[in-house]
Formats: structure tokens, sequence, C-alpha cells
């Protein structure tokens, strides 16, 4: 039984944005925004105020996973920004026995209880650390087609804990023609089972990395500063967004 309830707070400009749409959102629970950050621009993503989105991507650097070793397809560039360049299966592995699972409040103990008594199947039994801690059968995957239409396949290395069907707009950056599949990842204060949505980043869109700042998003708290201000997906479209999430 949960003690404490989380809530996230988003506050975005409304504006109609350009860029690349989402497929069918599925079961997704992001919000529903039709946003923008204020003016388009070319800037770079650097930190230096200038609001605007980039395709670009200097001295990539391959991810991989922390399970396997492998290459999860995700790339980082010098500013930070993560992009898929290409789907790529994922493994499976079993969710390593976890002591603080098991207690009478928790939902599991093993990935066994949460697929019918047999480890092989997809759903993990995972320690979600957000206000409270308890233990819950989250759904995994291996490949994009284990999510449906609309979603993709994120690793571990990305997810924090297993890996996790995210909605998407694109599954790789060859569907985004001189754009780029970006990942972005909301997180809660406890850092734990962030929002994650794949869109198409391109030099029109609104913004990128850390080039948000409190004046691109309206009617924010007064203690809010600019490090709360992040650019985000929201629904297939990068956007400022004030990231305010609070447990209470």
């Amino acid at each position: 039984m949960w003690m404490r309830v989380c809530v996230a707070s988003l506050w975005m400009v409304s504006v109609t944005l350009p860029g690349c749409a989402a497929d069918d959102p599925g079961e997704s629970e992001g919000a529903t925004a039709s946003t923008s950050s204020g003016e388009q621009g070319s800037g770079s993503g650097d930190g230096d105020g200038e609001v605007g989105g980039s395709a670009a991507c200097e001295n990539p650097e391959p991810l991989t996973s922390p399970a396997t070793g492998m290459p999860t397809g995700f790339v980082r560039c010098s500013d930070g920004f993560i992009h898929r360049e290409e789907a790529v299966g994922i493994p499976s592995a079993e969710t390593p026995a976890n002591p603080s699972c098991g207690f009478d409040w928790d939902d599991c103990a093993t990935d066994a209880d949460c697929n019918g008594g047999s480890p092989g199947g997809l759903s993990r039994c995972v320690e979600l650390f957000s206000c409270s801690s308890f233990c819950h059968c989250v759904g995994s995957c291996e490949v994009d087609d284990d999510c449906g239409p609309g979603h993709a396949c994120v690793d571990a290395e990305l997810t924090g804990d297993v890996p996790r069907c995210a909605p998407a707009g694109c599954r790789d950056s060859s569907q985004c023609g001189e754009g780029l599949c970006g990942i972005s990842v909301m997180k809660n204060d406890d850092d734990a089972h962030p929002e994650i949505e794949l869109a198409c980043m391109t030099d029109s869109s609104a913004c990128r990395m850390d080039n948000c700042t409190l004046s691109d998003v309206p009617d924010v708290p007064s203690w809010a500063v600019d490090e709360d201000i992040d650019c985000l997906a929201v629904d297939g479209q990068w956007t400022c967004v004030a990231d305010l999430g609070s447990c209470g």
C-alpha cells in the first residue's frame, strides 16, 4: 500500500510546434499538449540561452548495456543529447534477486512471481524508489515489437532498472530525415521509473538540452530556478518544460 503519492507538474508554453508528430501513443500516460518554447531558432543546445533545436551530433559515443556490455543502438553526443541511431534487440536477463523484495506489502519477490512461476517471461520484479519503496511487477521487453505500434524498447541503461517500452514517434534516426531520433527522460524526485519518450529532433525543433530558461515557460512558481527547466519530448514535440515533480 502506498503511503504517499508522487505528483509531477509540468508548465509549458501553449503555441503550435513544428516537428515530428508521434504515432498513436497507445497506452502512454504522457500529457497531451500542443506546446512550444517560444521563438524558433538554431541554437546548439550548449546552454547559451538561445532556444532552438539542432540535428547535429558531435563526437558520438555509443552506449552499451550495463547487463551485457553490448551496444544498445543509442548514441550520446558531446552536449549530452542521446539519440537512437539504430534499433537493437536487448538480450533477456533475469533481474537479480533483491533482499528488499518479498515482504507482505510487495507485489513480488522474484521475476518468477510476475510470470506465473516462470522467470522466462517479460515481466520483471523491480524495487521502485519513489517516495516510498515497494517491489512491483513491471512490463519489460527485448525488441520493439514486444511493445506494439508507436512504442520502442529502451534498454536499462536509460530506464534505470529494466528494459521498458516507451512512447516513440520514431524508432531510430533513419525515420527522422536529416534529424535525430532523440530520447527524452523526465525523472521524478527520486530518479525512479522516469517518463521516457522518443521523438525526432531537427533544426526546427523548439529546443535542445539545457538551452531552456525560466523565461521560456510562463507561470512557473517563484521558487523555481533555471535548473528546473528542461527540454523534453511531449507527445512527439520537443518543448521547454518545468519539471517540478514532488511527493506529498
